[in-house]
């Protein structure tokens, strides 16, 4: 299981590891096409500024044409009234492209189309000329409407014609200059984030980034966007060239580092991470549940078996006494009397008892196994129940040179419970602190009352009990273990029984132990409520 195990974990890590490898492709397939249409997009931008520019310059050529057409027409108008005006602006009906520049000399304004020059005369000019000369023609200017008009004329065009050299000049200085322009005055941080963010976006990539612009020429890092991680996007980030297209231009690279890029690529697999992590947990888990169960089996097949003998040691010698008591009352050979008779029947009827109190423990420890053990209630003085046992134990105790001391403190010592089952808890508890003390115990039994519980502490000066074995005395069938050296007889009943007894008391016991420097048992039981408030 061990090995399987084992096998299956290196799979699942290899697989994860192609995964994992996968994603990261995907991820920089991602960021390339991303970057990919932000340099496209940064070259619309630029051409877009200069095709703005261009209209609006070739929007103002128009505005002119428009103009000089609707002056021609108001001057037709006139001239139906007088005829000699006919002809006089034959040269003003073309229209104006966005390749025609102007200049004003002298109050004449001149056209270059396409490298030949034309000449616009001014009305008011020819007009003023043609009074001098005598001739007897209509002269335009003695109409108020038509002084009007020029007037308005000339001022428009001045201000047209002023506009659209300073645009034509600003239009072909960008041509000129662009491809020489450094790269940081042709880019926008803002506008350059808020490209990348979108594209990203659009390729589902969303996780924190830091760009800048390296140029190579001058060996700069421009344009970042927080100047956090130069050193990083120097070595690990991902390199595109700006204005591919722009073979004049001295090269720059785009650059974009993830600082989080390994956790989001994790992200895109976490539910491989999770179901792995989990179908491997559940195997663990079933894999360590299977040993604990096949080491708490063996434990208890131990227990069960060290039970055994300990019980059929224990109710051989009674059967064994009973047994030869019984064969020396039927042996016709032996004198019988009177003492004989009382002798053997007394030996016979104490084993006797011996064997039913034995039977009686295992009876009651499967009675508290399954829940069945019958108590009855009623108001008891725990004291009384101490100084009963003590008395009928203490004779034990000092046949070993040991004693037993009392220290009753507590004012309140009624509690609600089974007396006869309340007195073997004191029983067993005294019992083990004579058996685990083989050399002068000294047992120390006291009271004391905590709040609206009772504590009964018993300690002895006896072997102790390692902190390991601590937790398990009180198991059913657990001995603590003592080598090759029985000299302490029992069933691993006692203490189980004891716990078994206070928790249906609703109490709790605890144990303070250290080897060679004995033990100590606190019973907690809770006092009678009217005791209390008296």
């Amino acid at each position: 299981m061990t090995v399987a195990l084992m096998g299956l974990m290196v799979i699942q890590a290899y697989w994860i590891k192609n995964a994992f490898t996968l994603k990261e492709a995907e991820f920089a397939r991602s960021v390339e096409s991303a970057l990919s249409q932000v340099v496209v997009r940064l070259e619309k931008l630029e051409a877009g500024t200069r095709l703005r520019k261009y209209k609006e310059s070739a929007s103002l050529y128009r505005k002119i044409d428009s103009l000089n057409v609707l002056i021609d027409k108001r001057i037709e108008e006139l001239a139906v009234e007088h005829p000699e005006l006919r002809g006089t602006s034959g040269q003003r009906d073309k229209g104006l492209s966005e390749t025609d520049f102007f200049d004003v000399d002298n109050g004449w304004r001149t056209i270059r189309r396409n490298d030949t020059v034309e000449v616009l005369y001014d009305s008011s000019q020819v007009a003023g000329k043609q009074q001098d000369s005598g001739s007897d023609r209509f002269d335009p200017q003695s109409d108020k409407r038509i002084r009007r008009l020029y007037r308005q004329r000339s001022r428009v065009m001045d201000e047209l014609v002023r506009r659209s050299f300073i645009l034509n000049d600003v239009f072909h200085n960008l041509m000129d200059i662009s491809a020489y322009k450094a790269v940081e005055d042709r880019l926008d941080v803002g506008v350059i984030d808020s490209l990348l963010n979108m594209e990203l976006e659009n390729e589902g990539i969303s996780t924190r980034f830091e760009f800048g612009v390296y140029i190579p020429s001058r060996n700069i890092l421009t344009l970042q966007r927080t100047g956090a991680y130069p050193e990083k996007l120097l070595n690990s980030g991902f390199p595109i060239r700006l204005f591919p297209s722009n073979k004049a231009a001295t090269p720059s690279y785009l650059l974009i580092y993830f600082p989080n890029e390994v956790t989001f690529v994790m992200s895109q697999i976490w539910w491989l991470l999770l179901l792995s992590a989990l179908l491997v947990i559940v195997i663990i888990y079933a894999f360590s549940y299977t040993i604990l169960s096949i080491i708490r089996q063996k434990k208890l097949q131990d227990m069960k078996n060290d039970f055994i003998n300990n019980m059929t040691h224990e109710f051989k010698t009674p059967v064994s006494t009973i047994a030869l008591a019984c064969e020396a009352l039927g042996d016709k050979d032996v004198v019988k009397s009177d003492e004989l008779y009382q002798t053997y029947i007394r030996m016979i009827s104490e084993e006797n008892q011996r064997l039913g109190k034995m039977a009686e423990k295992v009876l009651e420890a499967a009675s508290f196994e399954k829940g069945k053990l019958n108590m009855k209630e009623e108001p008891v003085d725990l004291h009384d129940i101490i100084r009963d046992v003590v008395h009928n134990i203490s004779i034990q105790v000092e046949s070993n040179g040991g004693k037993i001391e009392t220290e009753l403190n507590s004012k309140q010592a009624m509690v609600t419970g089974d007396r006869l089952h309340l007195t073997n808890m004191v029983y067993n508890l005294i019992d083990n602190a004579n058996k685990y003390s083989p050399v002068k115990p000294l047992i120390r039994i006291a009271t004391q009352k905590h709040g609206r519980n009772i504590k009964l502490i018993v300690s002895d000066n006896g072997i102790g009990i390692s902190r390991s074995n601590q937790k398990k005395i009180f198991d059913r069938l657990y001995r603590v273990p003592t080598g090759d050296i029985h000299d302490v007889k029992g069933y691993g009943l006692g203490l189980s029984y004891v716990k078994a007894i206070i928790e249906n008391h609703g109490g709790n016991i605890e144990v303070k132990s250290e080897l060679n420097h004995g033990s100590e048992f606190i019973v907690t039981l809770p006092l009678v409520h009217e005791t209390i408030t008296k």
